[in-house]
């Protein structure tokens, strides 16, 4: 067993008993995958055995696997719920099955190279696909892009998706605001006049407290916008600029919320006891701050 781990080719040299060990196949598979075709028959048709050898050593496995293992459907759809990329090593077939696609892009968008262009082509079937992976618009025709319903769907699943948007829809405020409640990097993919809209950014801030860390610096130091948005998400408290953390009317309007942030307060709202009576009164556990 040590041999293999170190060389997957001294299964090789082996005797038969050994070959037929499912763990010292496993092991020299993972260490070469090029050694499973010395594998018996038998261990290269085990679903098990195939499947722990890709899972440490990759897809190029399947090279070596019994072809009736390679013609089982269920075996496909745990290869690539396994390495979305193996949809590339499996039959025709698998690779015009919907659903062992839908099953490989979840694992990675980028298994939508494999499928038929036509499929992904076919709009309904193009919806399940970003429904399943946001990324995947990337993989799909151009005109996807373009298509409002099918840019909504992707930033619901994935909000970095906003970036493969057209200009038209990263500035459409529904979709920015979907794509940035799903993920606050989106914000950098947000049309420039929304990344800069007071009104858009507060509703933001509102579900995703970080939109405050990630705002124009502008309005980051802005005290009547910060007011705002501590008021509507106390979390975002800890992502004001200090000196607008230090302001007592800021910090109150956080604490009265949640006494825990605390502990985000600069020093001298910590000293401050009415500060601290207010926090430990929400929380008592803000004492330890």
């Amino acid at each position: 067993l040590e041999a293999v781990r170190q060389d997957g080719l001294a299964l090789a040299e082996a005797d038969t008993a050994r070959r037929a060990d499912r763990e010292v196949v496993v092991a020299a598979a993972s260490q070469n995958p090029e050694t499973l075709a010395l594998a018996p028959a038998e261990l290269r048709a085990d679903r098990q055995t195939v499947l722990e050898a890709m899972a440490r050593a990759g897809h190029d496995v399947l090279r070596h696997a019994a072809p009736e293992l390679l013609a089982d459907r269920r075996f496909a759809l745990s290869v690539v719920r396994l390495n979305g990329h193996a949809l590339g090593m499996l039959a025709a077939e698998f690779r015009a099955d919907e659903e062992v696609i839908l099953a490989a892009v979840r694992q990675s968008a980028a298994a939508a190279l494999r499928a038929p262009e036509r499929l992904l082509s076919e709009p309904s079937f193009a919806r399940r696909l970003v429904e399943a992976n946001g990324s995947v618009l990337r993989h799909l025709p151009q005109v996807f892009r373009s298509d409002r319903a099918m840019v909504r769907a992707a930033v619901a699943r994935d909000g970095a998706a906003l970036a493969l948007a057209a200009p038209r829809l990263r500035a459409d405020r529904e979709i920015a605001f979907e794509a940035v409640r799903q993920s606050v990097a989106a914000l950098r993919h947000v049309a420039l006049d929304l990344q800069n809209d007071r009104e858009f950014l507060l509703a933001a801030a509102s579900f995703e407290s970080a939109v405050l860390q990630a705002a124009p610096e502008t309005l980051r130091k802005d005290a009547g916008f910060v007011r705002q948005v501590v008021s509507a998400n106390a979390a975002a408290y800890r992502y004001a600029p200090p000196e607008l953390r230090a302001l007592r009317e800021v910090a109150w309007l956080a604490l009265r919320q949640d006494g825990l942030l605390l502990q985000f307060a600069p020093p001298e709202v910590r000293a401050d006891r009415s500060s601290v009576l207010l926090a430990v009164a929400g929380n008592g556990l803000a004492l330890r701050f």
